[in-house]
């Protein structure tokens, strides 16, 4: 999933991007296993979920930071662009657990969650290249 394309010349946060690709491909994973049982299906989805949110929190405060610190003038959208997709996680999430983690919901999640690391890394992140 991740592509040296993809880095932005920043050693640290090309690294956490690199987690978050790896993390996905995890989730994406679980949702290929044709073994996994429902219970640890579900599980672990679950699990993989709130982990990502964290990482990916903690990811947004450390970028955020760094917009900051190398004086980055559209930090205010940036900060906007990470904020929108926090609340479009906590609406996936519900929608995950109304419809009982199936097939297509994730799959329609991880659909919405690399298209967005592609194109907000591809084309936002790279702007804060010194």
């Amino acid at each position: 999933m991740w592509e040296d394309s993809y880095s932005i010349g920043v050693e640290f946060l090309d690294e956490q991007h690199k987690g978050l690709f790896e993390h996905t491909r995890n989730l994406l994973n679980t949702l290929l296993d044709d073994e996994i049982s429902p219970e640890a299906y579900q599980a672990h989805i679950t699990m993989s979920l709130t982990f990502l949110k964290n990482y990916a929190l903690n990811h947004f405060e450390a970028e955020e930071a760094y917009a900051v610190e190398i004086g980055f003038e559209h930090i205010e959208e940036h900060k906007a662009m990470h904020d929108a997709l926090k609340q479009s996680i906590a609406v996936h999430e519900i929608e995950l657990v109304e419809n009982d983690f199936d097939i297509p919901t994730v799959r329609g999640f991880l659909n919405f969650l690399i298209a967005w690391l592609v194109d907000h890394i591809s084309n936002e992140d790279i702007k804060l290249r010194r």
